[in-house]
């Protein structure tokens, strides 16, 4: 659904810059279309996977139906308070940054809330594990989350440092909070995914699952960094 809600404002906004001659979207514009595909669509795609999958993978003890449901609630009712709060951005003294704000703080909530209902970081119980696969997967959806809550923090202390006068994010804080859930969490997601599911799919053992190991250090290094 927020895929399609992307699609339709991304088309909105190249036809502004058709109409007007502009070769670019304006930074607040390309924010909030960024928002809705990193947050509303990537991240919720990984919470719907992780549902069905993480406690297979990992030998999960039985997550909280309760708080998966309470995270999808607030998150969808952050990400569209937060939205129409950078839409009104300047327009609306005060009310544009105080949407932006709760919209914000719901899905922060949203993500740490997910995080404990799943209990992704709780110990693997090995016989739920499947014998004989290797475990290469599993440091890297455990480090994901991490990240995850990496980058909770971070716009839980943009958001305050914005409501107290101090700036905010900006340019450069923006970047680190997208790059933390672009490349700390969904890229971390989508190895650990591929590194489990692909061999099983195209009925062969992993080829190298020694090389998981430095891949992830190089990984945990770059992103940090």
């Amino acid at each position: 659904a927020w895929l399609c809600v992307g699609a339709v404002v991304n088309l909105a906004l190249v036809s502004v810059m058709a109409f007007s001659g502009q070769s670019y979207i304006p930074a607040p514009a390309d924010d909030l279309l960024l928002h809705i595909y990193g947050v509303g669509f990537t991240v919720s795609f990984i919470f719907g996977m992780s549902v069905r999958t993480l406690p297979t993978f990992l030998g999960l003890p039985a997550l909280s139906a309760r708080g998966v449901n309470l995270a999808f609630v607030a998150l969808n009712a952050g990400l569209a308070v937060r939205l129409v709060g950078m839409a009104l951005g300047d327009s609306a003294p005060h009310g544009g940054v105080a949407l932006a704000t709760a919209g914000a703080a719901l899905e922060v909530a949203a993500f740490v809330t997910f995080a404990v209902a799943l209990r992704v970081f709780s110990p693997g119980q090995p016989w739920v594990k499947e014998t004989g696969m290797p475990r290469g997967h599993e440091k890297f959806l455990r480090a994901a989350y991490a990240w995850l809550m990496v980058a909770a923090a971070l716009d839980a202390a943009f958001t305050v440092m914005s409501v107290t006068g101090l700036g905010g994010a900006g340019f450069y804080g923006g970047n680190a909070l997208r790059h933390t859930q672009g490349l700390g969490f969904v890229t971390f997601a989508i190895f650990g995914m591929a590194a489990r599911v692909i061999p099983v799919f195209s009925g062969t053992r992993l080829h190298a699952p020694g090389l998981l190991t430095p891949i992830f250090a190089l990984m945990v290094a770059g992103t940090g960094l």
